[in-house]
């Protein structure tokens, strides 16, 4: 057991707030924030190829040896930062606001062999056998609002613009058997995202409904990239979703049920593959969709009552 493995992540977060009320009616909320992190882990890895590593073969005693026993540092240095606001109305009919953000992320990946078992070559603990930079802007504004028809019947939308670039370059860690090298990270990619909510709600008496449609867009995360095969493209998901619901209840009982239907266009799901480090792998899947019922009930079998008691 190598002694010496650790897992070290460290985050240090920034925030300034901003609240104003202008009126009774109008209100102003802004915010800045700042992340960095920093981290590592290093492990102890069985029979790996030199030349994965940026490494020769050496011989001992005659023999070539091709893959030897050694201690590998993974490591990150990154950022995230941006701001965000909204601007809220409210009335007696109306509640609606205005918002949006602009955020953007930059980090570095990147590996360093420590020791290696029996090397007889030079080893510079300081070289990266690999290195990459990652970058992803993502700026966003949306308008919802709710609205009260009467007789107990409200309608309300919610409409949302995204726009997302991404950029990767440099060397992964994984190795590209074609090329006999480690992949060569060259992306550049970019989402413009239209993300539309509407529906209906009615309520009286005890007696709830509603209707509702929406649509919602996922860009593929750093992992989709870094782990795809050098044929496999990771685009983002859509998805449709359906839904639609009843439920009534008094003081003594309660019951509900929900129809969905959720129609996805390249769902990005989980394959059951995992990476070296554990997580969870996904891949886009053209269409797939789930759908059901949701059935909800509840009673209260004896009356709630409450004791409240006052201390001296």
């Amino acid at each position: 057991m190598y002694k010496r493995q650790t897992d070290n992540y460290v985050q240090k977060n920034y925030h300034l707030l901003v609240n104003h009320t202008f009126t009774p009616q109008w209100r102003l909320n802004a915010g800045l924030h700042y992340t960095t992190g920093d981290g590592y882990y290093q492990e102890y890895k069985i029979g790996r190829k030199l030349v994965e590593y940026g490494m020769k073969p050496y011989e001992v005693s005659g023999e070539n040896v091709t893959k030897s026993d050694l201690v590998r540092k993974k490591a990150m240095d990154n950022w995230f930062g941006g701001g965000i606001f909204s601007v809220s109305y409210t009335n007696d009919r109306l509640n609606a606001s205005l918002g949006g953000g602009l955020n953007r992320y930059d980090g570095d990946h990147f590996g360093k062999v420590l020791w290696v078992k029996n090397y007889l070559g030079q080893l510079n603990p300081d070289n990266d056998y690999y290195r990459n930079n990652a970058t992803k802007n993502d700026g966003n504004i949306y308008l919802k609002a709710n609205y009260e028809l009467g007789g107990g019947v409200s309608a309300y939308a919610d409409l949302q613009y995204r726009h997302i670039t991404y950029k990767m370059h440099g060397r992964n860690d994984k190795w590209n058997d074609d090329t006999n090298a480690l992949q060569t990270l060259h992306i550049e990619d970019k989402f413009d995202f239209f993300n539309p909510k509407a529906g209906i709600n009615f309520h009286n008496n005890g007696h709830n409904a509603f209707v509702s449609f929406s649509v919602a867009n996922r860009e593929p995360n750093r992992d989709n990239f870094t782990e795809a095969g050098p044929e496999e493209r990771p685009t983002h998901e859509t998805l449709y979703d359906y839904e639609a619901g009843y439920s009534f209840g008094n003081n003594r009982f309660r019951v509900g049920a929900n129809l969905y239907f959720m129609d996805y266009n390249n769902q990005l799901i989980l394959t059951g593959k995992i990476s070296e480090i554990g997580e969870a792998l996904t891949s886009n899947i053209k269409d797939s969709y789930r759908m059901g019922i949701e059935l909800t009930g509840g009673v209260s079998i004896t009356p709630v009552s409450y004791t409240h008691l006052t201390l001296p």
